[in-house]
């Protein structure tokens, strides 16, 4: 097989997604001790989760505003290759995104910058996400204190 093209990895055979797999058990406690006040964003905002097949996880989250999809439950999987680039091939043609540890999926069709049509979210999807964080951020440290 060509140096450029990688093949696939799928959930069972990848490493990464096996050990988040293994981690399931933990995780799932955490959801369900709400007497923890440090709870992540993360834990309230998961649901649920169940593994769907070796290294595959499943998340149920709940997200979203009244002005976009509006706020529901979303299935998100978690497992296999991420989608991308090695970061050697990026480095020689100079442009790209080099690959994610991890594939992450929305497991409904959802339009979201980042998200292509089998639901998987690329590169783009994780930098437009943080971009749009760190602004919320800043943007409530400059706005006024009000009652």
């Amino acid at each position: 097989m060509s140096e450029l093209i990688k093949p696939l990895v799928l959930p069972h055979e990848h490493p990464l997604s096996l050990r988040l797999a293994a981690q399931l058990e933990e995780f799932q406690s955490s959801l369900l001790d709400n007497s923890n006040s440090s709870n992540s964003i993360l834990t309230k905002s998961v649901l649920n989760c169940r593994l769907l097949s070796p290294g595959l996880v499943e998340l149920i989250i709940q997200a979203g505003s009244p002005g976009g999809y509006g706020s529901r439950t979303w299935p998100l999987r978690i497992g296999g290759a991420g989608i991308g680039d090695d970061a050697s091939i990026v480095a020689q043609l100079g442009f790209g995104d080099v690959r994610a540890p991890i594939a992450v999926r929305f497991g409904v069709p959802i339009a979201l910058h980042g998200v292509d049509d089998a639901g998987f979210c690329d590169a783009s999807f994780w930098s437009d996400l943080n971009n749009r964080n760190m602004g919320k951020a800043e943007q409530e440290q400059q706005q006024e204190p009000t009652l």
